[in-house]
């Protein structure tokens, strides 16, 4: 599990990555097994887990028949993550627009 607590904080983008971390450990699942399980290799599973890789829809696809959860929010939760990071960066834009003009 992870030690920081940011991807936390409300309002703050929210990867899926930490959750399928969760998600295997509170199965016992290890990472390792997990990616054998999928035929997906260890370090691309490492990158979205630990790094903030992006799930696409054929690895969401994998995700969620193996875990028995549907594909849906593995996709999703990626979607909305990066439409949160956007949104930030334009709120953050506009408000430095805004300190220019002052």
């Amino acid at each position: 599990m992870r030690d920081d607590t940011i991807w936390q904080l409300p309002g703050h983008p929210v990867h899926p990555g930490p959750f399928l971390g969760e998600e295997l450990e509170a199965r016992g699942i290890t990472l390792e097994s997990f990616a054998e399980q999928i035929g997906r290799p260890l370090g691309e599973l490492l990158a979205v887990v630990q790094a903030g890789a992006l799930i696409d829809e054929a690895l969401a696809h994998e995700i969620g028949e193996a875990l028995d959860t549907g594909h849906e929010g593995w996709a999703n939760g990626t979607t909305l993550y990066l439409m949160t990071l956007e949104r930030d960066y334009r709120r953050d834009a506009a408000q430095e627009t805004i300190s220019a003009a002052d």
